[in-house]
């Protein structure tokens, strides 16, 4: 193995293996600072965004049946509806995704080639137009920023406790990653409605003179 792969999502969401992974580099000292973000935005009117309590979805139902569905994420939605879609075209289900369909794996290669063909024509914002997979109103997402130090001899000792007289040639060269976040501080991004739909009928009311 040349990296390992590190994926950082909060503690209640469940990745998939095809989220973004963070590559580290074999052999070094791996810094990875974390900076986590929660936006909360206003329902409908206010925003294209729906309550997951008000969300109507036959994706949405069938991902309440295991366990991505808490937190609801669009993103997480957006991969089963490419899954579903593309079982009604196929006949059979991407292994890249979990089956929460209850469909046949794509092995055969016509599968594989149906897969792959359809693969490349998806277009997300289908299943967006069909309010399939809405927006979600809180969100937590993570900056990340990684950088990496190649091991020297003196980093080594002091990482593995050991003396600085022992020959550096004989110890194997380890891979160090650190996760950390930037500060114990976190950015709350909220939306508020500058004004209600009482004042708007207000300033309506107002203007016709009622």
């Amino acid at each position: 193995y040349n990296s390992i792969e590190i994926s950082i999502n909060n503690q209640s969401f469940y990745p998939l293996y095809t989220d973004e992974f963070i590559k580290t580099k074999i052999g070094a000292e791996n810094l990875i600072a974390i900076k986590k973000v929660i936006t909360k935005r206003e329902p409908k009117p206010y925003s294209n965004c729906v309550e997951a309590a008000n969300i109507i979805s036959p994706i949405f139902d069938q991902m309440k049946k295991s366990k991505y569905s808490n937190p609801y994420s669009q993103q997480m939605c957006l991969k089963f509806c490419y899954q579903k879609l593309m079982i009604k075209k196929c006949l059979c289900y991407d292994l890249k995704y979990p089956n929460i369909f209850e469909e046949k794996p794509c092995l055969s290669i016509n599968d594989l080639k149906c897969r792959d063909d359809f693969e490349s024509s998806f277009d997300p914002n289908l299943c967006i137009d069909l309010n399939w997979c809405p927006l979600e109103c809180l969100s937590v997402n993570y900056e990340i920023q990684y950088t990496f130090e190649n091991m020297n001899d003196f980093k080594l000792y002091t990482a593995l406790n050991i003396s600085k007289f022992v020959d550096a040639s004989n110890i194997p060269r380890g891979t160090f990653i650190y996760v950390y976040f930037q500060d114990l501080k976190f950015t709350y991004i909220s939306q508020s409605p500058s004004k209600t739909i009482g004042d708007i009928l207000a300033t309506i009311g107002g203007t016709l003179g009622l």
